[in-house]
């Protein structure tokens, strides 16, 4: 038997060029487009409505958490366990995740039962139930949970990051308290599903072993979704000035929750795509700079990234990690340092040629199979990209030069322009 060698390194190739096969396109009478990803040997089908409607979009703090999360437990006249039962008798899962801008409402179920569970989706969707009792015990688990997670610095942190970027009095900068989670009220949540859940605000996907009946049936199902309006987005990144220092001491503490974000107001499908690579090659895979300082080298750290994530037609750019509390003054200027350096040296090829394939990798792994890439196409979707993004993401990614990583840095990483979040101790 022969052994393998692990100090040679595997043969690297380059990537092929690769197209994905782009899904159908349907338009119900009342709007909704709906895509389909064809896969005749998947006969477990996945099914994701999107709703453009997300905790940016509540005028009231944790109503549109707390509307889909109790939409989804049953029916009228059911209890939560018959209806979790007939779920489980068609072999489906039904799932919910509500996040800053959307909610997905995602479905798995076997290609012999489909039609008759969607139906029964549908009639929960469009006859939902908002009875006290259930917002109650969903309140209860709620409150649980914020009490353990603010025991946690880097929960503190975000915390801290939203109130301060995001306008005074909306939703999102007003921390969240049991007090908040106790005040919704049913008549809030349904007021607030009946503004979000309507055709205008509503995309569908299906992906696995889709025959004509299939995408019939789901098509008569579509078409009952009330029209309404689309939902706006009410809470905003700030215009105005932010906190350039924030530091909550916990004194038990023995790692830091550091955080240094920035706003920028500039957002193009290119430049998210450029960014995206040059907040990589700074510190969002295993081989990044910020990993190889704060971690290999200094060891202030386990792990640290570099991340942006747009709001509406806003980024916000932020280093986030939980460091040594006795060293999280050094950490922060290490993070710094590493700003400096993206800004005034030209990168190698070597080190560029390196993010270059990680990041083709990520990428290919995306659309690796037509799940993988229905939920790739969905976030697309969501920000507002073309259909054809996935070339264009590819081709910046092969092509991106030195130079533009270094003019990027020079407009992105100015420290000046961060804000410091600490929560925990700083020396």
């Amino acid at each position: 038997m022969k052994t393998l060698d692990r100090s040679i390194p595997p043969q690297a190739n380059d990537f092929e060029d690769y197209m994905p096969t782009p899904p159908e396109m349907r338009l119900s009478p009342n709007g909704i487009h709906s895509y389909y990803f064809q896969n005749e040997f998947l006969e477990l089908l996945h099914f994701t409505i999107l709703v453009k409607a997300g905790k940016n979009h509540e005028k009231t703090k944790c109503v549109a958490e707390t509307c889909y999360k109790v939409l989804k437990e049953h029916r009228k006249g059911e209890t939560s366990d018959e209806f979790s039962s007939i779920i489980d008798s068609f072999g489906a899962t039904l799932s919910v995740n509500v996040y800053m801008e959307s909610v997905y409402i995602n479905m798995l179920v076997p290609k012999r039962n489909a039609v008759a569970f969607m139906k029964i989706v549908f009639e929960l969707l469009l006859n939902p139930s908002f009875e006290e009792n259930d917002i109650n015990i969903y309140k209860q688990r709620k409150i649980r949970d914020l009490q353990y997670y603010l025991l946690k610095v880097d929960t503190r942190a975000f915390q801290l990051l939203y109130n301060n970027f995001f306008e005074k009095g909306t939703p999102t900068q007003t921390i969240i308290s049991e007090e908040l989670i106790n005040a919704v009220t049913a008549e809030q949540i349904e007021g607030f599903y009946k503004e979000s859940f309507c055709a205008e605000n509503i995309t569908f996907f299906a992906a696995g072993c889709l025959d004509k009946d299939i995408k019939n049936e789901l098509g008569e199902l579509l078409a009952r979704i009330p029209r309404g309006k689309k939902i706006e987005l009410v809470s905003l990144i700030s215009a105005g000035n932010v906190e350039k220092k924030i530091f909550e001491r916990r004194a038990e503490s023995m790692q830091s929750a550091v955080v240094l974000c920035r706003k920028l107001s500039m957002s193009t499908p290119q430049f998210d795509h450029e960014l995206d690579f040059v907040t990589t090659l700074l510190g969002n895979y295993f081989g990044s700079r910020l990993m190889q300082n704060l971690r290999e080298k200094n060891g202030y750290t386990y792990g640290i990234s570099c991340e942006s994530v747009r709001f509406g037609k806003s980024i916000l750019l932020y280093i986030t990690s939980e460091v040594n509390a006795e060293n999280c003054g050094k950490a922060i200027d290490e993070c710094y340092k590493e700003m400096r350096r993206l800004q005034d040296e030209t990168v190698g090829e070597e080190e560029l040629q390196l993010v270059r394939n990680y990041m083709q990798g990520q990428l290919l792994r995306s659309v690796d199979g037509v799940t993988s890439f229905m939920k790739y196409f969905c976030s697309c979707h969501l920000k507002g990209y073309s259909e054809d993004e996935f070339m264009k993401k590819r081709e910046i990614i092969r092509n991106i030069t030195a130079a533009r990583v270094k003019e990027i840095a020079g407009e992105v990483f100015c420290g000046a322009d961060f804000s410091e979040i600490v929560v925990g101790n700083r020396n």
